[in-house]
Order: C-alpha cells, then structure tokens, then sequence
C-alpha cells in the first residue's frame, strides 16, 4: 500500500450557516432553528412561497459549495487529538483510526465531526481504517449533532445502528462511501433526530434504501448525488409526505437534476 502523505488532505466540508460569534463550524441542522418559517404548512409559507424558494435554492447552494470549502487544519494523529481542548465544539480528522475514536466521548461539547482520508503518494485518497467499535464511540458523543464520513470501507450495518443512536445527532452527511448499502441506510433512518441527509457517491445505494428514509419523521432535507442505482421509483414515496422536504438531486444518471420542495401542500 502507497504510504500516506500527511502534507495532502482532502477538503473537510463546511456546513450550511455560520452562528454569530461561532469559532468553529457550525451544525447543518440549526438552519432549521434558525428559520422557523421554514414550517411547512404554515401561513407564512403560503404568503411568502417565492421568498421561501429562493432561500431554499440559495441554502441547498451553499451545502454543495461548502463541501469543497476547506474545515479548520484536520488533525493528523491520535497524539494531536489528544491535546485538543475537550470543551472543542468541532473536530476535524484525517485519517483515523479505531485508537483515536476511543477518545471521541470525551469531546462532551462537540457538536460538529468530520472523518476524511488522507492522500497517498500517488495522489489518491486512502481509505479511512476505522471499524464498527469506532462508530460505537461517536455515537457515546452527547452533544454530536453534525458529522460526515467518507471513503470508510470497514464500517458495516452495526457500526451505522449504533450512529443512529446518537441522541442529538440532526445531520448526516455520507460520502464517497463505496460500501454504503440500503440496508445501512434503514439503520440511520431510525436516527430519532435526524433532520438533514446528504449522501454522496455511493455506488451501492438504491431506490429500496432511498425508500428507508420514510421512516425518519423529522426529516426536512435530502440531498443526493451521482447515485447510479437511483431512479424516480425510489423518490415516489415523497409525494405524500407531510411535511413536505426540500430534495436535492445532482448527477444522479437516471434522474434529472432538481431542487423541489416535495410532499402534500407544497
């Protein structure tokens, strides 16, 4: 295996809004806080739909931009890690592994996580060598409400059951996750808080997984891109949804690109 050249990182991403006065990355799912007018059924809505469009479009913008918008300098071992303040509200980390996230119930006021690979000597990113112990220890975070995970190979259905019970969790972003299946996604349906999902890059989720989703009450926001397994039979259940969800598609081959509120009385 090429060896892993800690000087190339990939882009950790940045979430949707910045809080007044925040030092470190915001949560995606204060969006929602932050805009209570977002309340679908609402007078509000009905009066000021144009307004309500045009933010949808602007925040679901930024989403994507943000994903390539560098994080604070990642942490690049377990040493680094462990002489982070424990009072930080986000963390950043390259290239982990089950050691470091033993650490991670500690971080008691974190809210925000990112895991991300590292680039080998021939410019690729490297898988990210965390299992299901390691999910098992996010989940032990109190405050976690946001966190992204890419190019993990090792983590299985039980390491994504036992994310889903991480009691403040809102956001969950995914991907490039090649080993991401539907089966996994029914899991993190069961999230009690869950609000937002992207799920980027993942070639093994398909319309029965997509479908799982209905399962998360709280849901507001979906966002999915280059899925190859996708179709427009995996999205139908989100005509009668109530509320209604802002759905997101980019680079999906068998759907068009869109941007949509979706459900009853949209």
């Amino acid at each position: 295996m090429p060896a892993v050249v800690a000087t190339e990182s990939a882009p950790l991403t940045r979430s949707r809004l910045a809080r007044p006065g925040a030092g470190t990355p915001p949560v995606n799912g204060e969006m929602w806080r932050a805009a209570p007018s977002y309340s679908r059924g609402s007078t509000t809505v009905a009066l000021f739909r144009p307004a309500l469009l045009l933010a949808a479009w602007i925040v679901v913008s930024a989403v994507f931009a943000g994903c390539m918008a560098p994080f604070e300098k990642g942490i690049t071992s377990r040493d680094e890690l462990k002489g982070k303040p424990r009072d930080s509200t986000g963390l950043g980390l390259l290239q982990p592994d089950d050691t470091w996230c033993s650490l991670l119930p500690e971080f008691e006021k974190c809210e925000h996580l990112q895991i991300s690979p590292l680039r080998d000597s021939s410019g690729r990113f490297s898988e990210v060598a965390i299992s299901d112990a390691s999910m098992e220890q996010v989940a032990r975070m109190p405050s976690l409400a946001y966190i992204h995970v890419e190019y993990t190979t090792s983590i299985t259905t039980k390491g994504w059951s036992s994310l889903a019970k991480s009691p403040k969790l809102e956001t969950i972003s995914i991907g490039p996750c090649k080993h991401l299946t539907d089966a996994d996604i029914e899991e993190l349906a069961n999230t009690p808080n869950l609000r937002d999902i992207y799920i980027d890059d993942c070639l093994a989720v398909s319309d029965a997984g997509i479908r799982r989703l209905a399962h998360a009450p709280q849901l507001k926001c979906i966002i999915l891109s280059k899925l190859p397994l996708l179709t427009s039979d995996g999205l139908s259940w989100l005509d009668s949804r109530s509320p209604p969800v802002l759905l997101q598609i980019r680079d999906c081959p068998n759907v068009p690109n869109k941007r949509v509120w979706v459900g009853k009385d949209k």
